[in-house]
Order: C-alpha cells, then sequence, then structure tokens
C-alpha cells in the first residue's frame, strides 16, 4: 500500500507485487500493479461549468485499450444518457470526445501517458461515485510536452502522473520533470477538482508550487514554455 503524507490523497490505491494481467493474457512482467478506486463526481451540464470534470491519469499499461473499452469497464454510462470521455491533442489543441456506448468510443484508441476527463451525467440514477481502474507502469514511456503557444489550447499537455510518483507538491513534479522554473516565463501546472470545478494553477520555481500538493489520480496540464520537451516521470 501506498503511504504518502499528503492529506489531499484521498485515493485507495492497492500496488501488488504481482503484475496485472492484462485483456489477450499479457502479463506486465517486474512491474508493479495499480488497482485504484477512483472518486468521480457527476456532471451537471453546461457549457461554462468545470463542476464534473474529472481528469483521471490511467497507467501506462492498462486493460482498456480504446476508449469504448474503459466506458465498459469501468461502467460508465452508455445508455440515454452517456458518459463523455475527452482528451486534448497538445500539437493542433484539439479535444478529442467520445460519448460512451457509440462506434466512436469503440474505435478511440487510448494513448499511453495522455490524461483523459469523464463527464458522467447526472441524470443517471444512481450516478456512480467512484470506479475501479486497473494496470500497471511502463518505466521507459517518454512523456512529450509540446510548446505553448500563446495562452493554449495549442501546448495544453494533459498528462497522466504515474500512481507511485515521488512527486508530493506541483513543485516537485517540476523539479523531477526537468521544466521551467528560472526564467521570467515559467512553466505552469494545473490539477481540477471535479467537485468545484475549481482548478488549481501554479507557476514552476514559485511558494505557491511548493506549497500545492498533488491530488494522486488527477491528471495535469503542463503548460512549457520552452519546449517541445521530453521527460520520463519519476517514481517510486
Amino acid at each position: 500500500m501506498l503511504n504518502r503524507k499528503s492529506p489531499q490523497l484521498a485515493l485507495a490505491v492497492t500496488v501488488t507485487a504481482l503484475a496485472i494481467m492484462l485483456a489477450g493474457g499479457a502479463a506486465i512482467a517486474s512491474n508493479a500493479g495499480f488497482k485504484i478506486n477512483m472518486p468521480i463526481h457527476p456532471f451537471p451540464g453546461g457549457p461554462t461549468t468545470a463542476v464534473g470534470d474529472n481528469w483521471i491519469s490511467l497507467p501506462n499499461f492498462n486493460p482498456y485499450v480504446t476508449v469504448g473499452g474503459l466506458c465498459s469497464q469501468v461502467g460508465l454510462a452508455s445508455g440515454i444518457a452517456k458518459a463523455t470521455v475527452t482528451t486534448v491533442n497538445p500539437v493542433n489543441g484539439v479535444a478529442d470526445s467520445q460519448q460512451c456506448g457509440t462506434a466512436g468510443a469503440a474505435a478511440a484508441n487510448l494513448i499511453p501517458g495522455r490524461a483523459y476527463r469523464i463527464r458522467q451525467p447526472a441524470a443517471v440514477t444512481p450516478p456512480p461515485f467512484s470506479i475501479i481502474i486497473v494496470g500497471s507502469h511502463n518505466p521507459a514511456l517518454n512523456i512529450h510536452l509540446e510548446d505553448l503557444v500563446g495562452s493554449g489550447p495549442v501546448g495544453s499537455n494533459w498528462i497522466s502522473i504515474p500512481y507511485h510518483t515521488t512527486a508530493v507538491t506541483f513543485q516537485d513534479f517540476c523539479n523531477s520533470s526537468g521544466l521551467t522554473q528560472t526564467a521570467l516565463v515559467k512553466a505552469s501546472l494545473t490539477q481540477i477538482d471535479p467537485v468545484t470545478g475549481t482548478p488549481n494553477n501554479q507557476l514552476c520555481g514559485t511558494a505557491g508550487a511548493a506549497g500545492a500538493n498533488l491530488v494522486l489520480g488527477r491528471a495535469m496540464r503542463v503548460h512549457e514554455p520552452n519546449g517541445p520537451k521530453d521527460f520520463i516521470p519519476a517514481h517510486y
């Protein structure tokens, strides 16, 4: 069991010594597996709210393969009221949104290292308040950050954070990932609270970043002004 000293890390994360068996019988050898109880806040609807924007980190190796696989295996809504799963391409800033239970979701492959936003409609009765995510880490996977252009969305890099990251604070992540923090224009990091819709925005190299704890399981948006940049996330 991971033991982290942050009160914000309220996620129940089980780390097994055995590899998790993935779809098709393949195993991830000599690598820790994860089983995560991930809170999901219902999306009430509306074009201007971020309430219910559950930006989640997925393990690099997972059994879902496609957006549709994620929907069906974790139990997202696919009936009359459908959950929506979105990822953002940082190269062009275009958001790819797929509704669960559709052919588009079944054909949309998950991208390792990329973050995904789940909007589970509040109209579903009863709405799931958590989902179980399983998978394991790929320690060789590079995370590629596109250069920020203007204020985004080109260069809005929504990335998954390893569940066994060594970073406790935003600043820890800045340091371990080699993000810009000494220049006048600094890298910025964002995590969104899906309950309130409030973003936690912090600049690398500041007291705010040093005092802001990561929330385990939440994805991170990185704006890197000196990209493109590649790094391998630090982990235990």
